[in-house]
């Protein structure tokens, strides 16, 4: 009955695409055949992470995503006030009846604001439930037609910028393994694809004003609601082109000279300074946690985080923890989530906690420098940080197999930019501009994700819409005489 309905679903979403989506320069039956292609990944991807994938004291990702959702989408047939109190960000998990989320994780682990792009996802699909009922392929149906959406808008943005084909550029997009794995699931990278592919097709399409807004508006929303730090990323990209729009030559050495020079007075101020350091070291302490895993406990005001080699100082029971030894640990604040842990020594006083997380090592841990709150630290962490981002998985041994692939992924891009660049072809002023605002893209992205990100499983997905931004930089510049392929 599951893969029934299932099917029914990719018959309506196929019908749709076959009557409504093609246009002169991509098919219906190409976008179908992308559809199709996306949907039989996407179940492989649901198959992998729930079975091969799954481990029964470290569910993946996508399990807690559909089990959370559900826990969620549970609540309006209890109170549906309630429900949309919490589907709309007017109350919080601790403010709520506890037996709602009593076995959640990713739900508890998720900021305070409505703008936790993890609770976000939840959200989502908790709305899904009301029609998929639990079936997860219902989920990835859903998913892969919007993404389908998004990467039709991000190929009709370069039409006028590449001399490949369109056709032939949506197949190459299509084909990128990271993109196509990890936007053929139902995790937030999707909303990645879809969130950018909107925002360039409103800044690079020759479009009516109203269109461009409608797609920028929605990108920009997708954006900021799902993935904020890619916008974050994009920013100085957008800032790059405004500059340039200033200029009748020697954009990209004016814009990029200004640029340089805002940067460098910015960082020498020093509550920026303070700031920007917080919040980076901030995330690498989080992630850092997640890698080598731990224990949350938590009181009515704190929240303690103890490492496994702490463990030998508490003494567990199931739902609860008490310090039996001193023991150094990591002291949040609960009611100021956005507050950075202090470590602390603490001695035994008899405090009973509440086992709030339990988590164990990361198979794809690997040691970073810590920030550790020093702005100099940080300076001097940007070659480890653009190595670990760009070229990780070192240890083949020690790595699962999407990690593997990705490492000869990034070879591939990079074997494919320096081919383009042997074969490029003269560039308008408008062309070099869009390709050194990609590049910055990924620049600020790769260095933010070294910066801050230890874990190989999630740098992989990480990386992908810098991965996107350099192969788009490759597509812009290359040129064959092969007229299959090219335009002339």
């Amino acid at each position: 009955m599951e893969i029934l309905y299932a099917i029914f679903f990719f018959c309506f979403f196929a019908f749709f695409i076959k009557t409504k989506l093609g246009n002169d320069d991509l098919s219906a039956n190409l976008l179908l055949f992308a559809f199709s292609i996306k949907s039989l990944v996407g179940v492989f991807f649901i198959y992998y992470f729930l079975n091969f994938g799954f481990k029964p004291d470290q569910p993946s990702d996508v399990y807690r995503f559909l089990q959370e959702s559900k826990m969620l989408n549970d609540i309006f047939y209890k109170s549906p006030l309630d429900y949309f109190k919490l589907l709309f960000g007017f109350k919080d998990y601790y403010f709520m009846n506890p037996a709602y989320f009593k076995d959640a994780f990713i739900w508890k682990t998720g900021n305070f604001s409505f703008i936790s792009d993890t609770r976000n996802l939840i959200r989502v699909h908790s709305v899904i439930q009301f029609i998929s009922f639990n079936n997860p392929y219902i989920h990835v149906l859903i998913f892969n037609f919007f993404t389908l959406i998004g990467l039709k808008k991000l190929t009709e943005a370069f039409k006028n910028h590449t001399k490949i084909k369109l056709p032939i550029l949506f197949l190459i997009l299509l084909f990128i393994p990271s993109l196509l794995f990890w936007t053929s699931g139902i995790l937030k990278e999707s909303f990645i694809l879809i969130g950018i592919g909107f925002i360039l097709n409103a800044l690079l399409s020759f479009k009516d004003r109203k269109k461009t807004l409608i797609n920028l508006t929605i990108g920009i929303t997708i954006l900021v609601f799902f993935k904020t730090y890619i916008l974050m990323c994009l920013i100085p990209s957008f800032v790059f082109i405004f500059i340039a729009s200033f200029f009748k030559k020697h954009k990209i050495i004016w814009s990029l000279g200004i640029i340089g020079l805002a940067i460098l007075s910015i960082f020498s101020f020093k509550p920026f300074q303070n700031k920007l350091t917080k919040n980076i070291s901030k995330k690498q302490l989080d992630l850092i946690n997640v890698g080598e895993g731990g224990i949350h406990l938590s009181d009515n005001k704190s929240t303690y985080y103890f490492t496994p080699d702490n463990y030998k100082n508490l003494r567990l029971t199931k739902n609860t923890g008490i310090l039996i030894s001193p023991s150094y640990t990591y002291k949040y604040d609960r009611f100021k989530p956005l507050e950075n842990p202090k470590l602390i020594f603490i001695y035994p006083n008899d405090q009973i906690w509440n086992l709030k997380i339990k988590m164990p090592k990361s198979n794809s841990y690997f040691k970073v420098t810590r920030i550790n709150d020093s702005f100099k630290q940080l300076i001097f962490n940007i070659p480890e940080a653009l190595i670990n981002a760009f070229f990780r998985p070192f240890e083949f041994s020690n790595q699962g197999l999407l990690q593997k692939m990705s490492f000869i992924e990034m070879l591939f891009i990079a074997s494919f930019i320096l081919f383009s660049f042997f074969n490029k072809r003269k560039l308008s002023s408008s062309e070099k501009l869009i390709i050194a605002s990609l590049c910055i893209f990924a620049f600020v992205l790769l260095l933010l994700i070294g910066w801050t990100t230890p874990i190989t499983g999630s740098l992989v997905r990480f990386r992908f819409p810098a991965q996107l931004a350099l192969i788009l930089v490759s597509i812009i510049i290359i040129k064959f005489n092969n007229k299959r392929i090219f335009n002339e």
